[in-house]
């Protein structure tokens, strides 16, 4: 998909993708949801891992998402922060943001 994370630290994390051409289906330039949930995902896993120790792992437990607005002209941006951490479970919420500010999935 071409992700790439441009920074993960403190229980925050943030990624850019631009979907490639098979990302977007039906539509072309409008990725998939699935592709969004995707994203949202591994961004959230990156900024969990930042408040684990080395050799940790985490896994998602439970995620729901909604689409507020069509994904339409990338690149998207994600940014996920934990919202709290109890005992060994970290709560991460995450937004995905188009390219004109536009939230499309939270």
């Amino acid at each position: 998909m071409g992700t790439r994370v441009d920074y993960c630290r403190d229980g925050s994390a943030r990624s850019t993708v631009t979907p490639t051409e098979s990302a977007c289906w039906p539509w072309v330039e409008r990725p998939h949801g699935g592709v969004l949930f995707a994203i949202a995902d591994s961004t959230m896993a990156w900024a969990a891992m930042s408040l684990t120790k080395v050799g940790e792992s985490v896994a998602t437990v439970d995620c729901s998402i909604h689409y507020p607005a069509p994904a339409a002209l990338g690149p998207f941006t994600c940014h996920a922060t934990s919202a709290r951490k109890v005992v060994r479970t970290i709560f991460i919420r995450a937004e995905i943001v188009g390219s004109r500010g536009t939230i499309v999935a939270l």
